[in-house]
């Protein structure tokens, strides 16, 4: 049988710096951050610039999830308003190779 750690559990140990339960984390919610980025009609390129600052946000500030049941409405919410601010600078300068 599988352990798979809650959700609470992988936050307070990313709280702690613990990176496997970061990376696990990732992995685990990133199928939510995706396709936001996409609603807001990013390409790819400027897509995979938000999806790494969205868990850099979690990495960095874990301890601001107060409900870990929560976190899918927190990455949402950090996720949309990330792509919004990065489809806003998408008009004020172009990526390379986009």
């Amino acid at each position: 049988m599988h352990d798979h750690p809650s959700a609470t559990d992988l936050i307070t140990r990313a709280t702690n710096c613990h990176k496997q339960a970061c990376q696990t984390l990732a992995e685990r919610y990133a199928p939510l951050v995706w396709p936001i980025c996409r609603r807001h009609r990013l390409g790819n390129a400027w897509a995979e610039d938000v999806s790494p600052s969205v868990w850099l946000h979690v990495a960095d500030q874990p301890d601001r999830i107060r409900e870990p049941a929560a976190l899918p409405g927190w990455l949402a919410t950090t996720t949309g308003g990330n792509a919004s601010a990065s489809r806003a600078r998408r008009g004020h300068r172009r990526r390379p190779g986009t």
